[in-house]
């Protein structure tokens, strides 16, 4: 898409169940694509979206094109961490913590 309009405002956002070290499976869109917690500078503490035996991961992510890029300014990410740490199991809603993110795509 982006070899047809450089210009395209593009995201892709979602559950992908990986790694971001993972370069097997994201090196197409890391080649392309920027993390949105990296363009709006989110510590790398905070970008866990699940917990598994104590340990933050960040399986969820968004990717967003050069486009979008030069409005990082009025971008906003975070991760809210009401799943991973509730008391029980049965607390939960998910299994992973949601991810609210502001774009600008208008303009």
């Amino acid at each position: 898409m982006l070899d047809h309009d450089p210009k395209a405002k593009v995201i892709i956002a979602g559950d992908f169940n990986e790694f971001i070290q993972t370069r097997s499976v994201f090196a197409p869109l890391t080649k392309l694509l920027t993390e949105f917690d990296e363009m709006v500078d989110i510590p790398p503490v905070e970008r866990y979206t699940y917990v598994y035996d104590q340990n933050s991961e960040q399986l969820d992510h968004a990717f967003v094109s050069p486009a979008i890029m030069k409005y990082k300014n009025k971008a906003a990410m975070e991760h809210i961490h009401v799943n991973s740490w509730s008391p029980s199991f049965n607390d939960r809603v998910s299994d992973h913590d949601p991810s609210v993110g502001k774009f600008f795509v208008c303009g």
